[in-house]
Order: C-alpha cells, then sequence, then structure tokens
C-alpha cells in the first residue's frame, strides 16, 4: 500500500472513531438529559414551567379546562385567565407533593391552597447505557382544584370601614365574619362600638385593587400578607387616669367599683343578701355579670368563704392603668389591688390580690326620656403576666 493511499485510508478511519464517539458522547448526553428529566421533581417541575409558558402566550386552555374557573362579578373586566394564571403560577409559594403513589397523582398548592392536580402515566420504561432505568413520565391530565376561583382575598377592618373592590362597594353579603374579643362582645350588647369584620372576595383572577376609606372617609394605606389585608380597630391606650376621663362621658369611681367587687367575692361588703344590692348597682339587671353575682349570693359557695376581719387599711397597692377607649361611651382599663385579711381561726395575716381588666359601659338601664346613663361594670378578665 502506498504512502497516500495509507494517508487517505487512516484519514477516513480516523473520521470513523470520531464520528462513532461523537454519537456515543451525543447519545450518553441525551440519556442523562431524558434521566434527569424525567427524575419526578424535575418533571414536575418542567410541567409547571410549561403552564407558565402558555399562560405568557394566552394558551393555559391548550393544559387546562378554563370553563371550570369561576369568575367573580367584582374582578376587572379587561383581566383575562391567563393573566391570572400567569401571575398565580409565578408566585414563590408554589409546591407540590404526592397525593397518590399508585394512581401517581401529585397535588400543586399556592401557599396552602390546593389549585391543581397532576394525574401522571409512569407505565413507560426506559434503560439507557445498562445502567440508567428510569419512568418515560408522561401527563395524563391537569385538574382545577379552585374552590374559589384563582385568587380569593380577605379584608379585616372595623366594620365602620368602606372597602371597594375594583371599584365595587363591598356589602353585609361579602361579610364571613364578625370578630370581637369577649369583653367587647359583652359591651357591644348596651353600647354601640366599632368591632371588626372579615371580607371573603373569591372568585378573583389576580391581586385586585382594593381601596379602604376609614370612617372620616380618609384613604388608608394598607399591606397585603399572605393575600389578606388586616386593620386593626383604632383604640387609643392612656396610662394616666386623668387624661383617660377626659375622653369619657360623665364621671367614674373605678377604684371604689373595683373594692365593692373584691369585698363581695369574701362576703364583706354591707348591705342586703350579701351586699347584692349594693354591688348590682355597679351591674345592668339580666347582664352576665349581674347573673353571676346573683348566683354567688344566692348558691352555697358563698357560705365556704373562711371567716376572717379586714385589716386597717383594708386595701393596699391600689393601681389602676392600661385603660383602652374605644369611644366616649366604652373603656376598659386593669385594675390591680391587694385586700389584707386576718383568718379567725388560726390569726393567720392573709392578702387577697386582684388583677383583673375591667370592661365599663356608659348606660342608661332605666332607658326613659330623662336619659341619665351612667358607667355600668359589664365584664372581667383574670390579668396574667
Amino acid at each position: 500500500m502506498g504512502k497516500s493511499k495509507f494517508k487517505k485510508f487512516l484519514i477516513i478511519y480516523v473520521a470513523i472513531l470520531v464520528a462513532i464517539m461523537l454519537t456515543f458522547l451525543i447519545y450518553v448526553a441525551d440519556s442523562l438529559v431524558k434521566y434527569e428529566k424525567n427524575q419526578i421533581d424535575n418533571y414536575i417541575e418542567g410541567v409547571i414551567k410549561d403552564l407558565k409558558k402558555a399562560s405568557k402566550n394566552n394558551k393555559i386552555e391548550k393544559y387546562i379546562n378554563t370553563s371550570e374557573i369561576k369568575v367573580s362579578k367584582l374582578e376587572n373586566s379587561k383581566t383575562s385567565i391567563n393573566e391570572g394564571f400567569q401571575e398565580l403560577l409565578n408566585s414563590e409559594n408554589i409546591t407540590y407533593k404526592l397525593n397518590n403513589e399508585k394512581e401517581h397523582i401529585y397535588d400543586v398548592y399556592d401557599d396552602k391552597n390546593l389549585i391543581l392536580q397532576l394525574h401522571l402515566d409512569g407505565t413507560e420504561t426506559a434503560n439507557r447505557l445498562g445502567l440508567l432505568n428510569f419512568t418515560k413520565w408522561k401527563t395524563e391530565k391537569i385538574e382545577t382544584k379552585m374552590e374559589k376561583g384563582i385568587y380569593t382575598c380577605n379584608i379585616v377592618v372595623p366594620n365602620n370601614y368602606e372597602v371597594y373592590i375594583n371599584e365595587n362597594k363591598l356589602t353585609e353579603e361579602n361579610i364571613t365574619e364578625k370578630v370581637q374579643e369577649e369583653g367587647l362582645a359583652q359591651i357591644s350588647k348596651y353600647v354601640e362600638i366599632p368591632y371588626l369584620v372579615k371580607y371573603e372576595v373569591p372568585n378573583l383572577l389576580k391581586e385586585p385593587k382594593v381601596k379602604i376609606l376609614d370612617e372620616n372617609k380618609n384613604e388608608i394605606e394598607f399591606k397585603w400578607e399572605s393575600k389578606t389585608i388586616t386593620k386593626q380597630l383604632q383604640v387609643e391606650k392612656i396610662e394616666n387616669i386623668l387624661q383617660a376621663k377626659e375622653k369619657l362621658s360623665g364621671d367614674i369611681d373605678i377604684l371604689k367599683i373595683a373594692k365593692d367587687w373584691n369585698l363581695y367575692l369574701t362576703d364583706d361588703l354591707n348591705g342586703r343578701l350579701h351586699g347584692f344590692y349594693n354591688i348590682s348597682k355597679h351591674l345592668i339587671k339580666d347582664s352576665s355579670l349581674y347573673d353571676y353575682a346573683y348566683k354567688w349570693a344566692t348558691g352555697v359557695d358563698i357560705t365556704f368563704v373562711s371567716s376572717h376581719t379586714l385589716q386597717n387599711p383594708a386595701f393596699t397597692n391600689e393601681k389602676i392603668s392600661n385603660f383602652e377607649i374605644y369611644n366616649e361611651n366604652a373603656f376598659s382599663c386593669e385594675v390591680y389591688l391587694e385586700k389584707n385579711m386576718r383568718l379567725k381561726s388560726s390569726g393567720r395575716k392573709i392578702t387577697d390580690t386582684m388583677n383583673e381588666k375591667m370592661y365599663f359601659a356608659y348606660y342608661d338601664e332605666t332607658k326613659d326620656e330623662k336619659n341619665n346613663p351612667t358607667w355600668k361594670l359589664v365584664n372581667m378578665q383574670s390579668v396574667t403576666k
């Protein structure tokens, strides 16, 4: 064989080897790509990525039956379902987890809300390079699981605020809950005070335009947190009793009421029926606290109070603090005092401590034309430090 022929043969041989090597490398690379792509986490993330791309290109209907998506009448008419899915799927809160291993069903969540269900086909398997065994996943169908639509917003505000969603004013129909702590719930039976209401607006497509006006029709600022806006009651907090009284109707001797109640519970209050007719002057007839006081005076428990005498002074370390003014006709404050007693049986000195949050309402119990309201104790809650 001549040199030229050998050289030509060598070139062809090397080219063939290079082609075989390139083919093998391409096959290896393709095998690795397919292997990685068909790892279940990577496959599901790929499906979500395809959904994002489809919604951006207004083609989400290719994957999802959008006829099942409800749309609220409060939604902006210019907003499309594709826009809604684009905002939803680009959220940082998108997660997924296995629902049914046997049937290869996976749930997709936005935060804690189930939004989609992926039904996968895992019947086909593959082997590459004699080493890589994997399932070749396919998507059978994607079901929507949005009982309240793509976007549901919750807004918690005082009941005297106005809320607008996409320029539509919310009404009683949109209120799902009225929120009020126990002490204020008791007060609201007798005087009008603000309370919190929760609006729920389901079946929106994306975060709506929201406007909130306070009781003076001033627009207020707010922040979204997990599709929720919360504005607490504007309660005026005052520490000084003199400043607090300037905000309130009429006059009240808080310490007198607190001491009378404390004396009543140890059967030390003067008056008929263990002092009930004296303590009842501070209460609203037929209220929960009034009923409790009457049962105390007429029940057996009061007879188990240890026999004792009051020391001089009977009360020490008296303190009234932490006023919360709900309006001129309702407030609460914390009362601390120590009652000093001596047991008759042993002569031992004991201290009865009172530390209560007391709720008051300015209320006219007679409901006559004279309209002569007075301050009444309507509820008490123990203060724990």
